[in-house]
């Protein structure tokens, strides 16, 4: 839950940090589950097309909680990507 102190006592943990561990926490479920669909599709799926990888793209330093959410925000969207790929190969 927390972290102890000095004096070995049980610290709260601040709500923002436990909101965006609980994020991530999802986020890496949901990606599991993505996984385990293509892999259970795979002999109904067309071959997949690679991609071209963007980079430079976002180069700003943001602050911590900014920058956790822009990750947290490119992982949705690629997992959002991998779901319309994966219906958009689906041979059924």
């Amino acid at each position: 839950m927390g972290e102890l102190s000095k004096e070995g006592q049980a610290t709260k943990t601040p709500q923002v940090e436990q909101q965006v561990n609980a994020e991530d926490n999802v986020i890496t479920r949901l990606n599991g589950a993505v996984e385990n669909l293509e892999n259970r599709l795979s002999k109904v799926l067309r071959e997949k097309i690679p991609e071209n990888e963007t980079t430079g793209k976002d180069a700003e330093a943001l602050v911590e909680l900014a920058g956790d959410l822009r990750t947290y925000n490119r992982r949705l969207q690629s997992l959002y990507d991998r779901l319309c790929d994966i219906a958009d190969r689906l041979e059924l």
